[in-house]
């Protein structure tokens, strides 16, 4: 599950984190950020960073299809950008929530091509508003936080780690959610 390297990386937050995923495995996948950091008694922030630190920041999606799961509609996480994409079927509407913080990353955008190809409707979530994700998408909801990332080549993820927060990511992706649930209650 976690390399020996990831451990001793921890710093004293994410060791927390860790040894609480370690000993509630079977709990864990089905809790929201918010329910994980309350029990490992952390920030959803540090949950986040964590995540991204041992190469599962696909958590935000996967969480955000649960949440939509959770209201009746059927949802899944595509974490992997390389996933095959075929035809999809015409009589089902299918509306895919992109996460990203730049929106320029290059298998995220070819993923948003490939969804808008196959007439996909396409709410981004990015940190801008002005990226090409959002300009395939027919929703943008930006959310304008300053990106921190260490120093590095920027032209190339491999060279830095971004650590920005998904916090209003997930936000927007539960808030969005509750307003797809009332709506399915009002009808």
């Amino acid at each position: 599950m976690f390399t020996v390297e990831q451990v001793k990386s921890f710093n004293g937050l994410e060791l927390g984190v860790y040894q609480y995923i370690i000993q509630h495995q079977a709990a864990v996948p089905y809790m929201r950020i918010r329910e994980l950091a309350a029990e490992a008694h952390v920030s959803t922030t540090t949950i986040l960073r964590f995540c991204k630190k041992v190469d599962c920041d696909g958590y935000a999606a996967q969480h955000t299809a649960r949440f939509f799961s959770n209201f009746g509609k059927f949802s899944l996480s595509l974490t992997d950008p390389f996933y095959p994409i075929h035809d999809l079927n015409d009589n089902i509407v299918t509306v895919a929530v992109v996460f990203s913080v730049s929106g320029e990353a290059e298998y995220a955008v070819a993923l948003a091509k490939t969804l808008k190809k196959y007439g996909c409707s396409m709410i981004c979530i990015s940190n801008t508003d002005h990226n090409t994700i959002a300009k395939l998408s027919d929703i943008t909801l930006p959310y304008f936080i300053t990106q921190h990332r260490t120093p590095g080549n920027y032209s190339k993820a491999a060279d830095y780690v971004d650590f920005t927060s998904q916090v209003p990511a997930v936000t927007l992706a539960e808030l969005l959610a509750k307003r797809l649930a009332r709506r399915l209650d009002e009808e």
